[in-house]
């Protein structure tokens, strides 16, 4: 599906001028600094104080649509040229070629080539590595193009009701009274869906700890864990899942544990979970054996919500596609993590790992060695959403449980 644009603003950027300017810098400032993607085009956003609102939100748009079709838009104007690109995309949204004074061949992006074999097909629809191509192949088999697809859609807004303070319902009120236009998220308890793009970081709500971003995928993993009992997060990072169970949890006895090897991450999730009314006992561990004070915990569920390649969250963050020179190493690492957690569970206790990909590499295989090299452990159930199929984030999570 095409944004719709105003023809205005698309001859406008298609001109030499502040919009097409700006955006081009840009992109020779993402393209040289590729692992920095986001922080560069954030930050130069910011600074683009020349560029109206509207503008701005164009821009936008349009560098991360550039990372998503970077594969096709090469093989569409024959070279890596970024104004033939910027041009290129104009004319997919709408702008007239003879407008853009780039002559196109008749191949648009949402014809579909013929290739001599069905990875090339993917490499190219998806941008991204051959190797990473076959492995979406053996995830998917001949829905990895509907994957492709809805991987190159933007991701919509997606927020999960906080029910220590609010109950969803009340919170789709308040919001309405906001003038946002809002509707229940389907197969999730506290999940809303926001249409349009509303400024939600302005929003009072939010300043009041009502809600949180969050897509539906990552509400039903973080309900995957009991709401009694001693919970343990052990890669929490910034604390999306952690809040989620924390704001689900019950009973004087239960306890919300947040470990993770990152101080600034873990900063973040205590100014969070401050506002947000979330009790959680936060803990900074280092790689390497667990503290003698830690392994004395015996928990109900620890949840390992392992560094991935996040090929689940294409939609949400395309840049991911420049981030996976590391695919060799990450199971390895993945599974040692799983390790160290394992040791935190009490017998009849439950162990979660979850990840925002959707390679078989990163997931069934995994779990499949730890299950292997751990018998006490066995797999109970496993969750497996994807955009195409569930229209939320990529995700798996196994849950298998303690004797």
């Amino acid at each position: 599906m095409v944004a719709v644009v105003d023809p205005r603003l698309l001859a406008k950027a298609a001109k030499p001028g502040r919009i097409r300017g700006i955006g081009l810098d840009l992109w020779s400032l993402a393209l040289a600094k590729p692992t920095q993607v986001t922080s560069v085009l954030s930050k130069g956003l910011r600074e683009a104080r020349a560029l109206h609102s509207r503008e701005r939100r164009f821009v936008a748009d349009t560098l991360f649509d550039l990372i998503r079709h970077r594969a096709m838009l090469t093989h569409q104007t024959g070279g890596e040229d970024p104004l033939a690109h910027w041009l290129a995309w104009l004319v997919h949204l709408g702008l007239s070629p003879q407008d853009a004074r780039l002559e196109l061949p008749d191949l648009l992006l949402n014809e579909i080539p013929a290739f001599e074999t069905e990875e090339e097909a993917i490499a190219l629809l998806g941008s991204v590595p051959p190797q990473i191509a076959a492995s979406l192949l053996a995830a998917f088999g001949d829905q990895t193009r509907a994957f492709i697809a809805a991987s190159n859609q933007r991701a919509p807004v997606t927020l999960r009701a906080n029910r220590r303070r609010t109950s969803r319902a009340a919170l789709m009120e308040r919001l309405r009274s906001e003038g946002m236009e809002v509707e229940v998220h389907p197969h999730t308890e506290d999940g809303i869906r926001v249409v349009g793009r509303p400024n939600l970081a302005g929003s009072k709500a939010i300043k009041e700890g009502l809600f949180e971003v969050q897509d539906a995928g990552s509400q039903r993993v973080a309900a995957l864990v009991p709401a009694t009992g001693t919970i343990v997060d052990f890669c929490a990072g910034a604390g999306g899942k952690t809040l989620a169970i924390g704001a689900a949890l019950a009973g004087e006895d239960s306890q919300l544990i947040a470990m993770d090897v990152r101080r600034t991450a873990l900063e973040e999730l205590r100014r969070r979970s401050s506002r947000a009314g979330v009790e959680v006992d936060i803990c900074l561990i280092e790689d390497g054996p667990l503290p003698q004070e830690l392994t004395r915990i015996r928990a109900d569920c620890v949840l390992v919500d392992a560094p991935c390649s996040g090929l689940g969250v294409l939609r949400r963050h395309p840049e991911y596609r420049w981030r996976l020179s590391n695919l060799e190493t990450l199971p390895t690492e993945q599974g040692t993590i799983l390790a160290r957690a394992a040791s935190l569970v009490r017998p009849g206790g439950s162990l979660i790992y979850a990840t925002c990909s959707v390679l078989q590499e990163e997931n069934e295989q995994v779990v499949d060695r730890f299950l292997s090299d751990h018998p006490r452990f066995t797999q109970e159930r496993a969750l497996r959403l994807a955009p195409h199929t569930d229209d939320t984030d990529g995700f798996y999570a196994a849950v298998l449980v303690a004797s």
